[in-house]
């Protein structure tokens, strides 16, 4: 905390326009860092007991029967802390919720609802919510017919020899595959 005497000094510098900021810092014996928060009246120059507190009193802490997801008696709380223009660190102190809850009911966001359960997929046992995107996938991939004949797989563009040659290879694969399979 530096003291409002050089606070006054270097707002009078700034406010004079003689100087730069690095003149201003080295003459007055501060970092350049708080010359441009006062320039921009981004530094709490006051004491913490001299700070204004909230006049409206935080609105009451409310339990909540399930601690996954936030109630609706929640959410009306900080709407009303809002309402009453708390500082939402207050708020979300006060509320015992994060600052990200406060910003996301401030911004008109959903919050509360209820996030879809992960389960175990029967088929490949991975943790997922259902259904599972990568059973699915594979089965498309396995299904015969997917593809049209004579479609490269990747969508490419290729120079008449080089899919001559994809042919041959994909129709050599096609009949090694009938054979073993």
């Amino acid at each position: 905390m530096i003291p409002e005497s050089k606070v006054e000094q270097i707002e009078q510098c700034l406010d004079e326009g003689h100087m730069t900021r690095r003149e201003i810092a080295r003459c007055v014996g501060v970092s350049r860092d708080t010359v441009a928060r006062v320039a921009n009246r981004r530094r709490r120059f006051r004491p913490a007991a001299q700070r204004p507190r909230p006049k409206v009193q935080p609105p009451p802490l409310l339990n909540t029967a399930d601690n996954e997801r936030i109630g609706r008696g929640k959410v009306e709380a900080i709407q009303r802390a809002l309402a009453a223009d708390l500082p939402h660190r207050d708020i979300a102190r006060y509320l015992g919720v994060g600052l990200s809850i406060v910003k996301r009911v401030a911004r008109g966001e959903p919050v509360g609802e209820k996030t879809p359960e992960s389960a175990r997929c029967p088929d490949c046992g991975a943790m997922v919510i259902m259904p599972c995107w990568a059973c699915y996938i594979r089965s498309l991939v396995k299904t015969p017919g997917r593809r049209r004949e004579g479609s490269p797989i990747l969508g490419l563009e290729l120079k008449p020899e080089d899919y001559e040659r994809y042919l041959q290879v994909r129709r050599r694969r096609e009949a090694t595959e009938g054979v073993t399979g």
